[in-house]
């Protein structure tokens, strides 16, 4: 009996391998590795497929679009490479996978030398490209003056410049100036940042542990204990009131900057 089934097996088995690796079938499964999200699948699956295929362009598209969605941009750029060594030639869909890949690399100079010798792209898909390349490096000024010469009718690019202004209205904090406010009196930089609770507890902690170091040295002269046990804590709290308020200033900067990043990330984003 087992040694009827292992025949079975051996003269089924070439039937099964010769089904899945028929390229019908590798496509199918290919494409619904793609569209199920697991493009770590998809894209080793394409790598095979497109090998045996070399002038399948479409399949190449959704390989280096597996690895961009995977977000393994230096790898999608690596195959973009590999495929058409001439990069200054490419034509669309590469060029504008090749620019998405090497701005989400942030490789921002070479997304930018890239996009000045493409003759493929047309200029407002260059404007598009290059003002992401900004916006994502937070260079809001840059964007606007990026869109400042031209007459903007597409709704993608006005978007961008809506980001950009909105990005360049963002009243930023200065870590150093409230650490100088902090400096001078205790808590006013964070009042400075929008903290308030923590200003109000900066105050009064530090102004109660001043007051009762003070009494302490005022009873007992410099050799108080009591005196030098508060005016240690104070000093810590002093020098954590200044600490704190560079790094309230810097906390409100990244989360508004965020706000602004989920944005630009979110209308940059590549789609299936």
């Amino acid at each position: 009996m087992r040694s009827l089934i292992a025949l079975m097996v051996l003269l089924v088995h070439p039937v099964i391998a010769q089904d899945l690796y028929n390229k019908e079938h590798s496509k199918a499964f290919a494409e619904y590795l793609f569209k199920s999200g697991q493009y770590h699948l998809a894209a080793i699956e394409l790598e095979r497929i497109t090998f045996n295929e070399p002038d399948n362009d479409s399949l190449k598209v959704m390989l280096v679009r597996a690895y961009s969605l995977e977000q393994s941009f230096d790898q999608a750029l690596r195959t973009i490479q590999r495929l058409y060594p001439k990069t200054e030639q490419l034509q669309h869909p590469f060029a504008s996978l090749f620019a998405y890949n090497l701005i989400e690399a942030d490789e921002t100079d070479k997304a930018m030398a890239m996009l000045r010798v493409n003759s493929t792209l047309s200029p407002e898909q260059k404007l598009w490209y290059e003002g992401f390349a900004y916006l994502k490096k937070n260079e809001f000024k840059k964007t606007l003056h990026l869109f400042s010469n031209t007459d903007l009718q597409n709704g993608s690019l006005l978007k961008l410049k809506t980001l950009a202004q909105e990005g360049a209205a963002l009243r930023l904090k200065k870590p150093w100036l409230a650490a100088s406010m902090s400096t001078l009196v205790p808590g006013t930089g964070k009042l400075y940042t929008g903290d308030w609770k923590d200003a109000l507890i900066s105050m009064v902690s530090i102004g109660l542990t001043g007051y009762q170091a003070y009494k302490g040295f005022e009873r007992n002269g410099v050799k108080s204990t009591y005196g030098w046990i508060y005016a240690t804590v104070g000093t810590g709290f002093y020098l954590g009131n200044i600490y704190g308020s560079v790094a309230s200033a810097k906390r409100r900067n990244k989360r508004n900057l965020n706000r602004i990043k989920a944005k630009v990330d979110d209308t940059f984003r590549l789609h299936p």
